[in-house]
């Protein structure tokens, strides 16, 4: 019995076709998991000059130099991701866009069903609210992917700057 439980509990990954196809752009979504090397920045060639000029060995100036370019690029996916991500209320248009037809008088809904209908899109909203959160919130379940690059990138840089000392 305890296997069939075990077997239970393990990720299995996506069943159907969509959810396949869904899961297989996940990686390319923002480009980050593509390796890149820097050398070919105009930036990098500032960067490794100036610390080759401090005293730095080349190995560890392009190291560094690659680390912090790295970075940069991870900042520049995380700030876009962070800024474009409009939460304009569409979801809260189209809410009351579908009240339109519900009738409501000073002696309260005309119709049973206008209440319930009302209530049910309020539940909505309401499920909604609770499951996305505050602006802040919602930007952050768009950003969690792209902490882990952003963790990586600063731990390579951290590793890069002290090696090179």
């Amino acid at each position: 019995m305890p296997s069939s439980i075990s077997k239970n509990r393990r990720a299995t990954g996506p069943i159907s076709k969509r959810g396949k196809e869904r899961s297989a752009r996940n990686a390319v979504k923002h480009g980050l998991n593509v390796a890149t090397t820097h050398t070919s920045d105009p930036l990098f060639q500032e960067i490794a000059g100036d610390l080759l000029a401090i005293g730095y060995g080349y190995e560890q100036t392009v190291e560094a130099a690659n680390a912090l370019l790295e970075f940069r690029r991870v900042m520049a996916v995380y700030s876009k991701t962070y800024w474009s991500s409009d939460f304009s209320g569409d979801h809260f248009m189209q809410v009351a866009e579908n009240l339109n037809h519900v009738h409501y008088s000073t002696l309260g809904y005309e119709r049973k069903s206008d209440l319930r209908e009302a209530q049910k899109l309020f539940k909505t909203v309401a499920k909604w609210d609770l499951k996305y959160g505050s602006l802040e919130g919602k930007r952050a379940a768009l950003l969690k992917p792209i902490m882990r690059y952003q963790r990586n990138s600063v731990s390579r840089l951290s590793k890069a700057l002290c090696r090179a000392r």
